[in-house]
């Protein structure tokens, strides 16, 4: 084995079954279709932009505080959200999703669909 081979893997970041589930994929996609509702899009982007590489960081506090939090809240999305936020991949997803949903939005606009699936006859 050539040292090639010893050191393929070596300075890899992220290993292929970190991967995003469907069932994570669905809990981030309702996340950003809250944020864009509430139109904290730009705040909400600004802020994972930032924080992004401490996620890993994050879930590994969430996991330190569980049985505390556990035990006032009970709630079994807490642990399903610290494994989100255990993989690297996952705030991009959502950075992009969230951008992926305001584009949509304007472009519905620009078409003349306002929100309640009406025409927008303003122009005329």
């Amino acid at each position: 084995m050539g040292i090639r081979e010893k050191l393929k893997y070596a300075f890899a970041v992220q290993p292929e079954e970190d991967a995003l589930t469907p069932e994570e994929e669905g809990m981030l996609d309702n996340l950003a279709i809250g944020i864009r509702k509430r139109r904290f899009d730009v705040i909400a982007i600004t802020f994972l932009e930032s924080v992004k590489y401490l996620n890993f960081i994050g879930s590994q506090v969430l996991l330190f505080f569980e049985p505390i939090i556990d035990s006032v809240f009970p709630n079994e999305m807490f642990p399903k959200i610290r494994k989100i936020l255990e993989k690297r991949c996952s705030i991009e997803y959502l950075i992009h999703k969230i951008e992926s949903l305001e584009i949509s939005q304007k472009k519905q606009i620009s078409e003349g669909v306002i929100n309640n699936g009406t025409k927008n006859n303003t122009c005329n």
